[in-house]
């Protein structure tokens, strides 16, 4: 999942969650001084459906809301 944050330019690199599933395990860089930080599947299912839900209790989502799903 991705977003865009409109104007800010800033990012915290240490917020960054990843899968670590077969693909990933071996193209990305894991371990001390990584800003891949390991998520198991099942957790990001359930934040994925935490995210949808929210969004779909909203009136308005605004037009600088999008989310990416590889």
């Amino acid at each position: 999942m991705a977003t865009l944050s409109g104007t800010k330019t800033g990012r915290s690199p240490r917020d960054k969650r990843v899968v670590k599933d077969e693909t990933t395990a071996n193209e990305l860089w894991w371990g001390k001084g990584s800003p891949n930080i390991e998520m198991d599947e099942h957790t990001f299912l359930v934040h994925r459906e935490r995210v949808v839900d929210y969004l779909n209790s909203l009136d308005k989502v605004g037009q600088f809301v999008r989310l990416e799903f590889f």
